[in-house]
């Protein structure tokens, strides 16, 4: 029993809905990137500022389908927002840039240009348009609307001072974002969106979201690309198993865009040593759980929440396991240099893999903060890194591992002066198939070199194989003829097989030489030589 519905006379307080509804926007709301520390926006920058994007005045706050809902208050805009916290202190400017669809020309990309020139900080607003993503259907590419992706471009070349604010509901791929100095994800956010945005673009609220979903850098990264939207019968296989989402990305060892469970924040934290306690004891027979602790302090100089995420990895798995699963996770709220302690607790059951039940193997804890691993396990080298000169660790570090798994193989290397072993598996064979006896054999043409002691002249015995097709009467033969074919690789020796048809069964011998005269001795061979039968061949 659910409850009674409630009564249309029921007072309902829906000011203080739409600012549960605001602090719920502002902290879903996650920074990306800020290079510069170009946010939060302070001081001169408010004096002149540009606001980008059709989104700002008409936005795109919820979704379709069975998502949509009345708001029960004026949907809140960026643009109303920015202007009303700003004040007449600054002016704020406006520039469509792109209509309803996403679309946009000539025209709307000049006013946008020219409004950012003349600004000391623009803000351009683009994302997802309605028929990008909806309910009952998938998404098929990555990209924003092109129109939408022209305009970032635009404007980044007409003012360096740029944050850009996405409006969407799922991962996008984001080509201009090396060229961003400042990137907000503000997602769907509701009717209270604009606010929110507008709260963290000023610094009235420190941005403390987390991805919840990664965002590769194109879509052949993804999991799915090779078997959406169907295999090629109608249907969609999902191959990805346990390796869904950023375990995916970790077991490929893909550096994405921005990972999961990424954001900065306009303070830094600093991470205590971890501490595990396996002291809690549980009922007889059970597992004790297990208790990790670890102090975090506010280094910075603004109060802010920080996410704790606890992740869990397998030291020596039996089975194929993620390289990491994410167990538990904290948000913390600090002052600047007030410090706490971070408890989570993992139970037994979570150190299990079904459905054997049975524990596999010891588990170790990692951090990860701001949404980067704080333990660095496998060293390697994107390629953003490499037109740097390498990663944190160093270019020789870090690429070194690369270029040993990467260099050319033993057998793919040209050989030598003087070395006459051939550097790849070489077939020989193809001399012709001999029919004594109703048996076949093939001879190997003889092999020149350092092999030709070994092989010259041989003739090697059929093996013994499978069952073979049925003979005329019906009969299956008992053992299938093969035709063997020698191969060389480097010093040693190896025979290729493949059947011959044919009705004799049994295993054949080898056969014995046939006595006879010599080649030489035809008559018409010793006519076109000119030579003396009778001397050469005793006639």
């Amino acid at each position: 029993m659910i409850g009674k519905p409630a009564s249309p006379d029921t007072p309902v307080d829906l000011d203080a809905h739409h600012r549960l509804a605001r602090r719920a926007a502002r902290e879903s709301i996650v920074l990306l990137r800020n290079e510069g520390a170009l946010l939060p926006l302070e001081g001169e920058t408010l004096s002149a500022v540009a606001v980008i994007g059709a989104f700002t005045t008409e936005p795109r706050y919820q979704g379709a389908g069975s998502s949509q809902v009345v708001p029960a208050r004026p949907v809140e805009t960026i643009h109303d927002e920015l202007a009303a916290l700003i004040g007449p202190a600054g002016r704020v400017t406006y520039a469509a840039g792109y209509g309803a669809d996403g679309a946009t020309e000539p025209a709307l990309l000049d006013e946008a240009r020219e409004a950012a020139r003349r600004a000391r900080t623009a803000v351009v607003v683009v994302g997802l348009p309605a028929s990008y993503e909806e309910e009952g259907a998938d998404r098929r590419r990555l990209d924003l609307s092109p129109g939408h992706n022209a305009l970032v471009e635009t404007v980044l070349e007409a003012q360096p001072r740029t944050v850009v604010v996405l409006v969407n509901g799922s991962a996008v791929a984001l080509p201009w974002a090396g060229w961003a100095l400042a990137i907000v994800e503000g997602w769907l956010g509701g009717q209270a969106s604009g606010g929110g945005i507008a709260d963290v673009l000023l610094g009235r609220v420190n941005p403390s979201g987390k991805l919840a979903e990664t965002f590769p850098v194109r879509l052949e990264e993804t999991p799915s690309f090779l078997s959406f939207p169907d295999d090629g019968t109608g249907h969609v296989p999902f191959a990805e198993g346990l390796f869904t989402g950023y375990r995916w990305y970790d077991a490929r060892r893909i550096d994405p865009l921005f990972p999961f469970g990424h954001g900065l924040s306009y303070t830094t934290f600093a991470y205590g040593d971890p501490r595990v306690d396996q002291s809690t004891a549980g009922q007889d027979g059970e597992e004790r759980a297990v208790t990790v602790a670890l102090t975090v302090r506010n280094t910075g100089t603004r109060a802010g929440r920080e996410v704790v995420q606890l992740y869990v990895r397998e030291r020596a798995p039996r089975l194929q396991r993620p390289d990491k699963e994410l167990k538990a996770f904290a948000k913390v709220m600090l002052e600047p240099g007030e410090e706490a302690e971070v408890r989570s607790t993992l139970s037994a059951r979570l150190r299990r893999v079904r459905p054997t039940g049975r524990r596999l193997g010891d588990h170790e804890p990692s951090l990860r903060p701001h949404g980067r691993r704080l333990l660095a396990r496998h060293p390697r080298t994107s390629e953003r890194d490499a037109g740097r000169g390498g990663g944190a660790d160093g270019a020789a570090g870090a690429a070194e591992p690369v270029a040993r798994l990467a260099g050319p193989s033993r057998d793919s290397r040209p050989p030598a002066d003087g070395d006459r072993r051939p550097a790849a598996p070489v077939l020989r064979g193809g001399g012709r198939v001999a029919d004594r006896g109703g048996r076949q054999w093939r001879r190997d043409p003889p092999i020149r070199g350092r092999h030709a002691h070994r092989q010259a002249g041989h003739v090697r015995r059929p093996e013994r194989g499978g069952l073979g097709a049925p003979d005329r009467d019906g009969k299956r033969p008992r053992h299938r003829r093969r035709v063997c074919k020698r191969l060389i690789w480097g010093r040693g020796r190896s025979l290729r097989c493949s059947p011959v048809p044919g009705p004799t069964p049994g295993r054949a011998r080898r056969p014995r030489p046939q006595k006879g005269p010599h080649p030489i001795c035809h008559p018409d061979l010793l006519q076109t030589l000119d030579i003396d039968g009778a001397a050469a061949c005793g006639e």
